[in-house]
């Protein structure tokens, strides 16, 4: 494994870390006092440290002057940064409907979906990790790039939804909730759409096939 490829994403962990738990205790605290401009900021300043991370770590992959990465660490890479997605996700749902006093019944369900969700893209990414591993063909480079396409898209069309119906408005007890998808919403298109923009740089034969 190409070990400048995990520094990149290592280096700030940190930051990301630290986003990640400020947003969930802010998240909770909105809830709790029932400001809905605070957990929509907390989710999009949450989107955005994250987004930007995502955008340094690919950018550069992007041309025949990109440092020695291999396609199979960018794309372990990339899942790894949807898995924390996921994982903030499924935290800050389950934490803001277990301590803010807001309730709805499938607060537990969709945190508890995103958690495996989760789960599932490390091990993925662990995979991916192992230069042995069947998963680093170029076949299964090109699912992953497929799957990336149609996850972003899915992902588009369901916020748009969202903000479509008005959901975001609403005083129901799944007012948290919604906030929460569209900020992982918006997250994910953008994961996914530079997820797929670094692997079409590899397709190419541009950087380090």
């Amino acid at each position: 494994m190409d070990r400048s490829a995990e520094s990149s994403l290592s280096r700030r962990m940190p930051t990301l870390a630290l986003a990640h738990i400020a947003s969930v205790g802010l998240v909770v605290i909105g809830a709790g006092l029932a400001w809905p401009w605070l957990v929509a900021g907390a989710t999009a300043a949450y989107a955005a440290v994250v987004a930007w991370a995502a955008l340094a770590i690919n950018r550069p992959l992007w041309s025949s002057a990109a440092p020695g990465v291999s396609r199979g660490d960018a794309a372990r890479r990339n899942v790894r940064l949807l898995a924390f997605a996921y994982a903030w996700g499924a935290l800050a749902l389950l934490t803001a409907y277990s301590l803010s006093g807001v309730r709805w019944q499938h607060g537990w369900q969709y945190g508890s979906g995103m958690a495996l969700i989760a789960a599932a893209l490390v091990l993925i990414a662990q995979r991916l990790g192992d230069p042995a591993s069947r998963l680093r063909t170029p076949a299964t480079f090109r699912l992953l790039s497929t799957l990336n396409a149609l996850h972003g898209l899915a992902a588009a069309g369901a916020l748009a939804w969202l903000i479509a119906s008005g959901k975001l408005a609403n005083a129901k007890g799944d007012w948290v909730a919604n906030h929460i998808f569209a900020g992982g919403g918006a997250l994910i298109v953008v994961l996914a759409a530079l997820a797929w923009r670094s692997d079409r740089a590899f397709g190419r034969g541009d950087p380090h096939p």
